[in-house]
């Protein structure tokens, strides 16, 4: 478990903790605050800027796994937050990808996966979480721990 210092530009020191699915300890990784400089920075301020610092790690390894499973996790983490409807989500991340339809997107979580059509991935995709990372764990298992970190960051957003 690996214990890390980040210095802010504002000289805010942040001490935390890794925890990895390796070590045994949990299933996810996850991050816990083990201090701050106060003086410098309020515990939000801290929280702030680990929580900043993990979506850059994210986009890291996001960018490092193909690119229909990057489409996969955009989708559902833009659905999940509460961005839009399905289709919604599936166009702005093909926007966003720079393709003119949304296509390539749609054929990612649906054909990819081994669906038929879209009400499949939608039905994934409001169920059971766990559901969904098994069905991305078979079909992109060298990758799991990608879609183990974003499933995880998506807990607290998890639509009604």
């Amino acid at each position: 478990m690996p214990i890390v210092e980040f210095f802010g530009p504002t000289g805010t020191c942040v001490t935390v903790e890794m925890h990895d699915p390796e070590d045994g300890d949990t299933d996810i990784p996850t991050w816990t605050l083990l201090s701050w400089s106060p003086e410098l920075a309020t515990a939000q301020d801290a929280w702030t800027f680990v929580r900043t610092w993990q979506e850059a790690w994210r986009q890291i390894h996001l960018e490092q796994v193909p690119r229909p499973l990057q489409h996969v996790l955009e989708v559902i983490t833009l659905y999940r937050h509460g961005a839009s409807t399905l289709l919604e989500c599936t166009r702005r991340v093909a926007r966003a990808q720079g393709h003119s339809d949304d296509t390539t997107v749609r054929d990612a979580y649906t054909r990819r996966l081994g669906h038929r059509h879209v009400d499949d991935f939608a039905r994934l995709l409001t169920g059971d979480p766990a559901d969904l990372r098994a069905v991305l764990h078979s079909h992109y298992p060298a990758h799991w721990d990608v879609i183990d970190m974003v499933m995880a960051s998506l807990r607290e957003g998890r639509r009604p």
